[in-house]
């Protein structure tokens, strides 16, 4: 780009875009590592499986590109049929699930309705993949703020999981355009956000945000601070949990490389971090299923609101998220190498580009 022969404002807008696209870049390359490293479950010799969260971030991209902007129908077809994404040698599955999943995805593809818009779900997959979402209307709070939340109906109506979904892609915004880094500003987004679309019964988000906030103010150590995060938010697949942890944990930087390789992140109900350990049984879920009874929502909704209420961390997610936000924020710090890459098809870094470029900043 011969930016000599620009205009100084025309020179502003492509150094502002080419910032954008270079930390979106990051977040999905950040994205496609958490994939690689918690898709070992399941899949075969032909198919690879539990890469969902990774699949249905690109696949929203690759439909607001396609589309110029959010496609209701477009989106539906995306999700229900296989993408023709290969990693490691192996066909992603439709969204990027297993068979044996049962979530709200199933339910859209289980369904034939083109036009399919979900009627319940309170789990944190609304938030795992606005990163595109957040890129592609930076410039645009209310464009951003109504058609992330068009995107989450298709899959996800709790009114939590909405504003999971809101607050993680304002957490997004607020990395992509360099904004003012603090939780208070993320916090006012997110009220802002909420009296936009007229969203009721939003003290309890956004109290646990509060008290997370808190945390972050207070507790420097990133691995204590998670462990703090953890008891009161949690680190598990209710939308009032890992997204609101994840968006918290990004503010404090993270060296992502000690994270890969010196924390415990395989086991379902307890994370070794160095001399921290971090239990799923520390997490005190019982306000956070009050409150989804209190909604109108049962066992039969989730486990998690069982009697005997007791599911595992939802780790893929909530390292998903928080590593994607602090990619785009501080880079990728050399954990990701470029033979992990060759796994995929997907060339990341022109869809980044493609995202920012068609959004018509």
């Amino acid at each position: 780009m011969d930016t000599a022969a620009l205009p100084n404002d025309c020179f502003a807008e492509a150094i502002n875009k080419d910032r954008i696209a270079s930390r979106l870049h990051n977040s999905l390359i950040a994205l496609a590592k958490v994939s690689l490293l918690y898709s070992s479950e399941g899949g075969s010799d032909q198919e690879i499986l539990d890469v969902d969260d990774y699949i249905q971030t690109v696949l929203i991209g690759e439909s607001l590109v396609a589309n110029r902007g959010f496609n209701h129908r477009d989106l539906v077809r995306r999700y229900r049929t296989k993408p023709g994404h290969i990693i490691g040698g192996r066909e992603v599955a439709a969204s990027g699930i297993s068979a044996r999943y049962k979530g709200q995805v199933k339910k859209l593809i289980d369904s034939r309705d083109l036009d399919f818009r979900a009627s319940d779900g309170i789990t944190s997959g609304s938030a795992m993949k606005v990163a595109c979402i957040a890129a592609f209307y930076s410039d645009d709070m209310t464009a951003l703020v109504e058609n992330t939340d068009r995107i989450t109906r298709i899959t996800h109506d709790s009114i939590d999981s909405r504003l999971a979904a809101l607050l993680t892609v304002l957490r997004y915004r607020q990395i992509f355009l360099e904004e003012e880094n603090s939780t208070a500003h993320l916090r006012d987004a997110l009220v802002g956000a909420i009296s936009r679309l007229g969203i009721a019964e939003s003290k309890f988000f956004l109290d646990l945000f509060d008290a997370g906030a808190a945390m972050v103010a207070s507790i420097a150590d990133p691995a204590r601070l998670l462990a703090h995060l953890n008891a009161v938010i949690g680190l598990s697949h209710i939308a009032t949990s890992v997204p609101i942890s994840a968006c918290l944990w990004s503010f404090h930087r993270v060296d992502l490389g000690t994270v890969l390789t010196s924390w415990s992140l395989h086991d379902k109900y307890e994370i070794r971090a160095g001399d921290v350990v971090i239990k799923h049984g520390d997490w005190r879920y019982e306000a956070h299923r009050r409150h989804f009874l209190a909604l109108g929502y049962t066992g039969a909704d989730s486990r998690l609101l069982g009697e005997e209420a007791r599911s595992h961390f939802d780790l893929d997610t909530f390292f998903s998220n928080a590593f994607s936000l602090l990619a785009a924020q501080y880079g990728l710090q050399d954990c990701v190498g470029d033979e992990e890459l060759d796994e995929f098809t997907d060339n990341l870094e022109v869809l980044a580009r493609n995202l920012v470029d068609v959004s018509g900043r």
